[in-house]
């Protein structure tokens, strides 16, 4: 898999019918905008597609993404088990050297015999907000993933069939081989 500079991947395959490497890759490069890459395999189409519509994973929001529900930090001593997570990974972000960076993202905090507290209940975000950076920052200190990474398969180039693309199926929003 090749995710990089869109314009350094569509030169490689050739942005034109002229400058193409391969007959039909130039459609391929002309696609490339965006968040996308290039995959690269002997596997059977039928396969991949049928992973890629199976496959997700959550992943810590970015800012300008949107929050799907309110998040609220509770007032007392600090906790990242909010959503089940209570490992060393979560624990290493709550140690009593950590108080100062919570403040400076305008969590009101002091330590307690070495334990982090918060003095009033945080509202990180709202339903429908758009993530600030401090934003998301929090949320990644606390270990909340709010958002689902998926990749959608937009066309496929062999030089066999050469190019085709994926198009939407209305009824249920996957996305399905163009057979024609």
């Amino acid at each position: 898999i090749f995710y990089g500079r869109n314009g350094v991947m569509a030169v490689a395959l050739g942005k034109t019918p002229e400058q193409e490497v391969e007959n039909g890759l130039y459609n391929v490069a002309q696609m490339l905008k965006g968040p996308c890459g290039l995959m690269f395999t002997n596997e059977k189409k039928n396969n991949i597609c049928k992973f890629f519509d199976q496959f997700s994973e959550e992943e810590f929001a970015r800012a300008g993404d949107l929050a799907p529900f309110e998040i609220v930090i509770p007032a007392g001593p600090v906790h990242v088990d909010d959503d089940g997570e209570d490992d060393k990974e979560h624990k290493k972000w709550v140690t009593g050297s950590f108080e100062p960076q919570l403040r400076k993202l305008g969590l009101q905090t002091h330590l307690n015999n070495g334990k982090i507290e918060l003095l009033e209940r945080f509202v990180v975000c709202k339903e429908g907000d758009k993530l600030s950076s401090d934003q998301t920052k929090i949320l990644r200190h606390f270990g909340r993933r709010l958002v689902e990474f998926r990749i959608t398969l937009l066309a496929f180039w062999s030089k066999k069939k050469g190019f085709k693309r994926f198009k939407e199926a209305v009824d249920d929003n996957t996305e399905k081989m163009d057979e024609d």
